[in-house]
């Protein structure tokens, strides 16, 4: 959900560019190569590593990714990193980069 809502602030910034300060259609272009790769390379691996995690049965292996996750949690800088890619600030910084 929070890729779509980045997907439509940054749709509606190109469109009302288009409709009010007559900027040219190259604008949806830029919207394209702003936001597919952040939903190829974040969005669907963030939503499949979810979803792999949900679906796991194997006790030991569970614990693993909960213990990998408090590895995680204990490290500043690594849970910071962690917390800027699930939240997807990443995203819209490596977006805000594409010109």
């Amino acid at each position: 959900m929070n890729g779509g809502i980045h997907d439509a602030f940054n749709l509606t910034e190109k469109l009302m560019a288009l409709a009010k300060e007559g900027a040219d259609e190259s604008m949806l272009d830029l919207y394209t190569r702003q936001r597919r790769p952040i939903a190829r390379d974040e969005i669907l691996m963030q939503a499949d590593r979810n979803r792999a995690r949900m679906r796991e049965r194997d006790p030991d292996k569970r614990l693993a990714m909960l213990r990998d996750l408090q590895t995680i949690a204990a490290d500043p800088e690594r849970s910071r990193a962690y917390l800027l890619r699930t939240s997807m600030i990443e995203g819209l910084r490596r977006a805000a980069l594409v010109g």
